[in-house]
């Protein structure tokens, strides 16, 4: 990109200007190999190491010291304003896709591309398509919006709340890892974009058998459901039908049920389990 078209773009004005006519790429964030790029600075030390770092252009919100006269300094109103008056440009050709919020969360566990609401990090987003639950920040980046919307399915047939057979547009899945509270996300954002079956964590679980050891699902006695997100979790107890509620692993593990759902992390979880089985190896109480 021409540096006097970028100097326009972005509403700026030189702090001082090189011989140096073009840049090849944008950073927000400080690398090792910076050469050619234009880089923001939000303080004068990263400016400083970017200017070291090879950056062609570095972009400031305040007048700092030049250090190198063989690069050019730009001095814009706000960083953060210029950062979207660049993504307004980048962003053209995109296809913004706005979701409500269980889609946006569906989106993400299904590692789609979704904005991180954070303009530093978005406006390098490469990709054609781009997912949001934003609609205040999506307007800010003055791109074509895509309202998603509720799409038809069938079920072909729902083996337990977990595994389903679908008929989404025509293409079959078989025995799919969608949640019942996902199917519906799940169909929208198949119509969207292609998305890999493969390795679907839609919700984080574990099965135990009856020495309250982690099992896999045809051993299983009972299920814990861990889900910290609000939305999701209250989706989940209207769902599940007599679902036992409870966030303490102790009372977790003296209790009966079938199916038990966990405000807390899985990984905290197995690390309790775990010193359990470390305490009986010992003699513990249990």
């Amino acid at each position: 990109m021409d540096i006097e078209n970028l100097k326009n773009l972005l509403q700026a004005k030189y702090l001082h200007k090189s011989s140096l006519s073009k840049i090849n790429f944008f950073c927000t964030e400080l690398k090792k190999d910076m050469k050619a790029c234009a880089f923001f600075a939000y303080d004068k030390k990263q400016a400083s190491i970017a200017a070291l770092q090879g950056a062609y252009v570095i972009i400031v919100q305040e007048e700092i010291k030049i250090d190198d006269f063989d690069i050019s300094y730009l001095l814009v109103d706000d960083l953060d304003k210029a950062l979207f008056r660049l993504a307004r440009m980048l962003f053209i050709e995109k296809k913004l896709v706005l979701l409500n919020e269980i889609d946006f969360i569906c989106a993400k566990r299904l590692r789609l591309n979704t904005l991180s609401l954070d303009i530093k990090k978005d406006v390098l987003n490469n990709e054609e398509i781009v997912f949001c639950n934003n609609l205040e920040y999506l307007n800010k980046l003055g791109a074509n919006i895509v309202y998603a919307k509720n799409v038809n399915y069938k079920q072909i047939k729902n083996s337990s709340f977990f595994y389903q057979d679908l008929m989404l547009d025509d293409k079959f899945f078989q025995n799919i890892f969608v949640p019942q509270i996902f199917t519906q996300s799940f169909a929208n954002l198949n119509a969207l974009t292609n998305i890999n079956i493969k390795d679907l964590e839609l919700l984080d679980f574990v099965f135990l058998n009856d020495f309250n050891q982690s099992t896999n699902f045809g051993q299983a006695r009972r299920v814990i459901i861990f889900e910290e997100e609000q939305i999701v979790y209250e989706e989940l107890q209207k769902a599940l039908k007599n679902v036992f509620l409870c966030d303490d692993f102790k009372n977790i593990l003296e209790n009966n049920f079938n199916i038990c759902l966990c405000k807390n992390k899985k990984n905290n979880f197995l690390d309790f389990l775990n010193t359990l089985n470390v305490e009986n190896k010992d003699g513990g109480l249990w």
